[in-house]
């Protein structure tokens, strides 16, 4: 199911978690790809959200890094604009791009309706994508310069991809 909260869409799933809720921040997931989906996709939407949300995910949901240090130093940092959180949708889709069971490679697939001239002929997908590493018993998104970039852009969300059964 995909819920608004602080303003973002969030994943939740009966199967793959989150099952807790601790203030800011939400944990518990399975230890399946699914379940890195779900946590690494709900990361990467509270990071928008800034303020304290945006640093307590961080902090318990993320591993370590010198890139995170400077969001973390800054609590006050202001998230996006609510118009384009709100904008801000559910991956359509999702794939595993490589997995062991401590380690998953996910990649989302976020629909484009709109270019920079304002239309597209039809929908394509930009991939985003990043890592995740099994922590202390929950799945732990890395946010370096080496595990989360923009993936390709696709015209179909074929084959490999999972779409979110809602």
């Amino acid at each position: 199911m995909i819920q608004r909260t602080f303003n973002v869409a969030t994943l939740f799933s009966e199967t793959d978690g989150p099952t807790t809720s601790d203030g800011n921040v939400i944990s518990g997931y399975s230890r399946t790809p699914q379940g890195a989906a779900l946590a690494g996709w709900n990361v990467i939407a509270r990071s928008y959200v800034g303020g304290q949300v945006t640093v307590d995910s961080i902090r318990q949901m993320t591993v370590p890094s010198p890139e995170l240090d400077a969001l973390l130093d800054n609590p006050d940092r202001e998230g996006a604009d609510p118009k384009n959180l709100q904008s801000l949708q559910a991956p359509d889709a999702f794939r595993v791009l490589s997995c062991d069971p401590d380690f998953v490679s996910v990649e989302w697939g976020m629909k484009r309706t709109v270019d920079e001239n304002g239309a597209l002929p039809s929908p394509i997908w930009k991939g985003i994508r990043t890592n995740l590493l099994w922590r202390d018993g929950d799945w732990r998104a890395q946010f370096n310069r080496e595990s989360i970039s923009a993936g390709q852009t696709y015209s179909a969300l074929d084959g490999t991809w999972t779409r979110w059964s809602l």
